[in-house]
């Protein structure tokens, strides 16, 4: 029954992401599994899009550093096995209009996100994806 599959998904989604389809992570006992990103989704929509309409690398670099902090904090979240952090952003950074441009992000992200959830197959899909996408730019 669709129903009931799409309702029981919903209530294990820890965050919505961009597309509204939402990440699910396991949680521990602990809380274990998933951490907020340090911004808003419309902060980083904001950022995302500010940073592709400008062409002065300074200033790309400014508008991006609370992203490039929240990167940084992905990093620690992984090591604490609160993967779902860096599963979320790189998703929504997938999702993004602009996800062509930070490919690089992209691909440092969600294969590693889906390796360390135990979702092989879709690291794999997803390298694969990157690769296709940073040929084409």
């Amino acid at each position: 029954d669709l129903k009931r599959i799409v309702s029981t998904r919903k209530k294990s989604v820890v965050a919505k992401t961009f597309n509204k389809i939402g990440i699910v992570v396991p949680i521990s006992r602990n809380d274990v599994g998933y951490r907020p990103l340090t911004m808003t989704y419309s902060e980083l929509d904001r950022m995302l899009t500010k940073c592709c309409e400008t062409e002065n690398e300074d200033e790309k670099d400014k508008i991006l550093g609370p992203f490039d902090e929240c990167i940084n904090y992905i990093q620690f979240a992984n090591d604490e096995c609160d993967y779902g952090m860096g599963f979320e952003m790189g998703m929504c950074v997938f999702s993004h209009t602009t996800s062509r441009n930070f490919m690089g992000t992209i691909s440092s992200l969600l294969p590693l996100s889906y390796e360390l959830l135990g979702r092989s197959l879709y690291s794999k899909i997803m390298k694969k994806i990157c690769e296709v996408e940073e040929a084409q730019t």
